[in-house]
């Protein structure tokens, strides 16, 4: 696979916690009355682009700031004709992903810490999530369920996009 220059934290372009913050208002300000397989929780627009922004940061990958309705078409990035979706939550024990959500190539966890303050944790292909064991959660929706310690590192990530040094932790002593 072709290598992908993944060379920087961050640019310019980079958008500030404000920017952020409008975008997680706008998501749930548009997604607001929806009848959706997956409850919203009040903060999931916030956590989501949050862990967007962590690997927009690690990747120097676009990051999609649009409001829509029909939201993201399950995934977050598109590298090398991959589909990537972060999951970000507060608590990264597990990574959960929806029997019935659409799927991708790849999966994300990261954790948040804050707005446009989340940590990369891990990655798995969607396959193996989708062959994982499944637990309920609520309002009878059910997850595929994997452990955060039998993820793979981020490591890995970078060494199969044939990048050279660990960004993770480049982008972690930025942002701390």
């Amino acid at each position: 696979m072709a290598s992908i220059d993944l060379g920087h934290v961050c640019d310019v372009s980079c958008p500030t916690t404000a920017d952020l913050e409008r975008v997680a208002r706008g998501r749930v300000e548009i997604h607001r009355g929806q009848n959706t397989s997956n409850p919203i929780r009040q903060d999931r627009e916030y956590l989501g682009i949050s862990g967007e922004h962590a690997f927009h940061a690690a990747t120097g990958l676009p990051l999609d700031m649009t409001i829509r309705r029909a939201g993201d078409g399950g995934h977050d990035f598109r590298v090398h004709g991959l589909e990537i979706d972060v999951k970000c939550v507060s608590d990264p024990g597990r990574m959960l992903v929806g029997t019935k959500e659409r799927r991708c190539d790849l999966r994300v966890l990261a954790h948040y810490r804050s707005l446009g303050r989340s940590r990369l944790i891990g990655w798995e292909f969607d396959d193996v999530i989708h062959s994982s064991p499944t637990r309920p959660g609520r309002n009878n929706y059910t997850n595929h369920s994997v452990l955060a310690r039998n993820l793979r590192p981020m490591s890995e990530l970078w060494e199969y996009f044939g990048v050279q040094k660990s960004l993770e932790e480049q982008w972690a002593n930025a942002y701390t």
